[in-house]
């Protein structure tokens, strides 16, 4: 009833938006493809959860996916997401987010046909919490490293564009005759190509004459 509906008050959020906020290197779920509004959300009696709420899957094979995000602001999420709520004053959003990508859900998920955990599941791992403001040391150190590794991803991808064009470029050099130095004497590409081809149907020709005298 609710899908992919553009506008709304409140948005609403499923797996695959958590997983294309990942891919962008994004830690915050901003826009939704589908919003409903207050009167419906009453009607399904849905859940509205915090800004601030590390939403993750909870069934399936995405578990195993290890994704996460923060949600940037209030909202309802599907039945196969969960959240997190870090209590205020106590755990940084930041941190607790993290913290949640160096745990693998996984692991902790029920052995059954398909795999899940549930609310009781998550409340038996053990986490570590230092103090306010060392998590939000350790979140601007996290953050600052990330930089450095995007910056890295970035120049390597263009490295490889670079290369592929490079590669492109030598082939192209190469069969126009212009990778080494040319001999005056030498045929141009395109009589070598022709050459090659009357020397195949040459060996075509002998092939059928021969099997022609055998069979006779």
């Amino acid at each position: 009833k609710y899908q992919g509906r553009k506008e709304g008050e409140i948005p609403f959020f499923k797996v695959m938006d958590i997983s294309k906020a990942f891919l962008k290197h994004s830690i915050y779920l901003k826009d939704a493809d589908n919003y409903i509004s207050v009167k419906e959300r009453d009607e399904i009696k849905a859940e509205i959860l915090k800004a601030g709420t590390t939403v993750f899957a909870k069934i399936g094979e995405a578990i195993k996916l290890n994704r996460r995000a923060i949600l940037s602001q209030d909202s309802i999420v599907d039945n196969n997401v969960m959240g997190i709520y870090p209590f205020p004053g106590l755990i940084n959003v930041q941190f607790i987010f993290y913290l949640l990508l160096t745990i693998k859900l996984g692991d902790f998920s029920r052995a059954t046909t398909v795999p899940s955990v549930r609310k009781s599941d998550i409340e038996q791992i053990p986490v570590p919490f230092p103090p306010l403001p060392e998590q939000r040391k350790i979140v601007e150190e996290i953050e600052r490293c990330f930089s450095v590794a995007d910056a890295i991803e970035k120049d390597v991808e263009q490295s490889l564009k670079q290369a592929e064009r490079l590669r492109q470029s030598i082939l192209k050099r190469a069969f126009e005759g212009k990778l080494v130095p040319q001999d005056p004497t030498d045929e141009p590409a395109e009589k070598l190509l022709e050459h090659i081809e009357a020397e195949r149907a040459r060996i075509e020709a002998e092939k059928k004459a021969t099997g022609k005298t055998r069979r006779s």
